[in-house]
Parts: C-alpha cells; sequence; structure tokens
C-alpha cells in the first residue's frame, strides 16, 4: 500500500476536529443545565454550543475540500460560512458573561442600559447573514466580488465593531472596580482571544490574494490554527467557569426557577464562589 502524506495543515486539521468534537459534551451539558435553571437566552450556554457545532461542521467541510484535491468548491463554501459563525458564538459568550457580571454590579442596572446592550449584540445577527449571504457567493475559482464581497467586508467590520464594543464595556469595569474582580480577569483573556480571531478574519477578507479554492498555496493557512488557539483557551475557561457556576447553590434550588418578580440569579457568578470558599475557610480555623 502506498504511503499517503498529510500535509500539516491537514493534520491540524484534524487536531482542532477532536478538540472541538471533545468540548462539545460539556458545551452542550452546561447550556442543557442554564436552561433547565431558568435563566433567559442572554445569560445561556448557547454560544459555546453554536461554536463548537460551527467548528465541527468547519474542519469537517475542510477535510472533505482536501479530499477532494481542492476541487469541491461546495465544501469550501461550507467551510467559509461555518468558520465565519463560529465567531458570533464566542462573542455571544462574552457578552452573556459580561452581561451577567454588570447588572449585578451597577453597570447594567436600569432597563436602558439592558436595552442598549442587547441591541448592540443584535447586530451579531446583521452580520452574520451579510457574511453568509456573500460567501454563498464564491465563484469556481473561489473568488468573490461585487455585492456579496462587499457585504462580506461589512459584515466581518461589524464583528470587529461589536468586538471593540465589548472591549470598551469591559474598560469601563475595570475604571470602576478595579483589578479585584476575577470574572474581569476571565473578560480579559476572552476578549484577547476574540481580537485575534477577528484580526485574522479581517486580513483574509480585505486581502484579495487570499482564496479557500487556492488555501493551500497560501502562507496564510497556518494563521488559522494560531487564529483559533485562543478560541480552544477561552472556550475551555468558560467551560471550567460554567461548571463552577452550575455546582453552585443557585442551581441547586427548588424547581431551578426564580420567584415571579425577583431579580435572575448572576449566571456566572465567579466572585461570590471565592467569598463563600473563603469563608468556609474562615469558619473551619475558627472551629480549630
Amino acid at each position: 500500500m502506498a504511503h499517503v502524506p498529510f500535509s500539516s495543515i491537514e493534520i491540524s486539521s484534524v487536531v482542532f476536529l477532536a478538540l472541538f468534537a471533545i468540548l462539545m459534551i460539556p458545551s452542550t451539558y452546561i447550556w442543557i443545565s442554564y436552561v433547565r435553571a431558568g435563566y433567559p437566552w442572554r445569560y445561556g450556554f448557547w454560544g459555546a454550543f453554536l461554536l463548537c457545532a460551527a467548528r465541527l461542521a468547519c474542519f469537517i467541510s475542510e477535510l472533505v475540500f482536501y479530499g477532494s484535491n481542492y476541487r469541491n468548491t461546495s465544501a469550501a463554501i461550507a467551510y467559509i460560512v461555518t468558520l465565519s459563525i463560529g465567531f458570533i458564538g464566542l462573542l455571544e459568550c462574552e457578552a452573556a458573561l459580561f452581561a451577567s457580571w454588570a447588572e449585578r454590579h451597577g453597570l447594567l442596572r436600569s432597563p436602558t442600559a439592558q436595552q442598549l446592550h442587547g441591541k448592540i449584540r443584535l447586530l451579531n445577527i446583521v452580520a452574520l447573514v451579510l457574511l453568509i449571504y456573500g460567501s454563498t457567493n464564491y465563484d469556481s475559482s473561489g473568488m468573490v466580488s461585487g455585492t456579496p464581497r462587499t457585504c462580506i467586508q461589512v459584515g466581518t467590520i461589524l464583528f470587529l465593531v461589536l468586538t471593540i464594543v465589548q472591549a470598551g464595556y469591559l474598560a469601563y469595569g475595570w475604571l470602576k472596580y478595579g483589578p479585584g474582580s476575577n470574572t474581569l480577569m476571565i473578560l480579559t483573556v476572552v476578549i484577547a482571544a476574540l481580537f485575534v480571531r477577528i484580526i485574522y478574519g479581517v486580513y483574509s477578507t480585505f486581502n484579495r490574494s487570499v482564496s479557500i479554492i487556492t488555501f493551500n498555496h497560501k502562507n496564510v493557512k497556518y494563521l488559522v490554527g494560531a487564529a483559533l488557539v485562543p478560541e480552544v483557551v477561552a472556550l475551555i475557561l468558560m467551560i471550567i467557569i460554567g461548571f463552577i457556576n452550575i455546582r453552585g447553590e443557585k442551581h441547586k434550588q427548588p424547581g431551578g426557577r426564580p420567584a415571579s418578580g425577583r431579580q435572575v440569579a448572576e449566571a456566572y457568578d465567579v466572585e461570590a464562589i471565592e467569598t463563600r470558599h473563603k469563608q468556609g475557610d474562615h469558619g473551619s480555623g475558627s472551629r480549630r
């Protein structure tokens, strides 16, 4: 049997496929746990599920494309579309984490501030629709022009703007509360991952020499892995936080749902968890 060599990009695709397949399991479990606990959609872990699902479809399409000797245009287009869809999942995870923390610490306490933050997040959908429409118009040579290309560029810029806006919210949180918040430190890592990812997206969108059909001939293909490593790190970090919170008392209350008219408990209550641990340690020391 002849030896079939695998390129480094194909091997990295398999590695990322395996990673996101594994991370899909805890992401789905945490998402279901949050829904059953009665949290509204904006606090949900659906963004992590979306990210994993999109990445699985992304790398399967990529491997199909490579397996066709770079001739399956449909697989290439599917790769482009799902690569874009995954970003909205990570951005929504960050936004949900921030909204949960901010509403409990005064930054988004008023209905007006909450509505504004929610409406800004709706621009994710606009950007996604633009990217999907533009990406489905690639020709057989892997190029896109005219209105579809403009839609891809506008959608990418919208994602960049939304990332900057979320970074602005985070910066305001740092200015008001300083370095004492564990949640803000976690959000800083996530925002850094978002910026790495979107910078790659802007580069590949506006660089006319980059085409998925000729992807194997471009050095930019190696940037995909570099751009997705921060995604994996951020996702793992949020999964850990999700597991910590669903083990807390707020998710074990009778019925799991908050009483009518009461404020919904913070979905990602990192500070309160640390306080409970410290109080427990202090209490143990006193008993000694």
